[in-house]
């Protein structure tokens, strides 16, 4: 991080705040962690809390696997959807250059990984 200023370093004063090492008084707060369900066809819901493994498998449908992709983004998939004939998610797929996601899938944004 950098002072928008300046353009001098900033250091982490404590979770989620970072203070400029200037004078400027620069205060940013840390991207919200947060964590949205997209459904196969195509709706998102928004989780108040970062899943537990019990949670995250119940929403997949099965053994969970993640997948960390650009922008801090970590997707929870189902470790064996595709073999389970499980319908593409188009919207989830998006999000993955490699190939197509199928069932539903968790985005967590700010944590990597589940509880």
């Amino acid at each position: 991080m950098k002072c928008e200023e300046c353009s001098k370093p900033m250091i982490k004063v404590r979770k989620g705040i970072w203070k400029a090492t200037c004078h400027c008084g620069d205060t940013i707060p840390k991207k919200k962690n947060k964590a949205t369900v997209i459904k196969v066809d195509g709706t998102e819901i928004a989780l108040s809390t970062r899943p537990s493994l019990i949670e995250a498998q119940r929403i997949v449908g099965g053994f969970i696997q993640l997948l960390r992709v650009a922008h801090g983004l970590t997707l929870v998939v189902d470790e064996e959807g595709k073999l389970n004939g499980k319908p593409r998610n188009a919207r989830a797929s998006d999000y993955y250059q490699l190939g197509d996601l199928v069932g539903d899938v968790i985005v967590l944004e700010g944590w990597s990984t589940v509880k």
